[in-house]
């Protein structure tokens, strides 16, 4: 009895392979995500922190003073604002990620349900030709039995 061979089968290592290479890819726009989330919240709590100290006292600091405050509140409120907009691209790759790699798995998936199906439909086959095998043997066999 032959081997079972699955004549995609290169064609599915390369997928799995792709999916693996895409699910790594997932896996590093997830942590720059995370990371400029920190860097973003990092911003914002700069921004509060800046807003509050130039809230609290406003009426007692000198108008030089204040001055500095709004500067520093202006120049705060940028950061946090360029930190957003890089945490919205980083979510938009990691989102293009997942769908890549999303993509891949289903590739992959269908090449490997193919394959299944073809292992049953060899299992089936080769089962028939074992059976018509062991027919034919016992046939011959049992002829050979009446012939002596």
């Amino acid at each position: 009895m032959s081997r079972f061979r699955f004549s995609l089968q290169r064609i599915l290592d390369l997928r799995a392979s792709a999916e693996r290479l895409q699910g790594i890819m997932v896996g590093r726009a997830l942590a720059s995500e995370a990371e400029q989330q920190t860097i973003a919240d990092d911003s914002q709590a700069q921004l509060d922190r800046v807003h509050d100290q130039g809230t609290t006292d406003a009426e007692a600091t000198p108008a030089g003073l204040h001055r500095v405050y709004e500067i520093t509140a202006e120049a705060a409120r940028e950061r946090a604002a360029r930190e957003a907009e890089a945490l919205a691209a980083l979510t938009a790759e990691s989102a293009e990620a997942q769908l890549r790699y999303q993509a891949a798995r289903m590739a992959r998936q269908s090449l490997e349900r193919l394959r299944e199906r073809r292992v049953g439909e060899w299992a089936v086959e080769s089962g028939r030709i074992e059976q018509s095998e062991a027919e034919e043997s016992a046939r011959q066999h049992s002829g050979q039995e009446f012939r002596t």
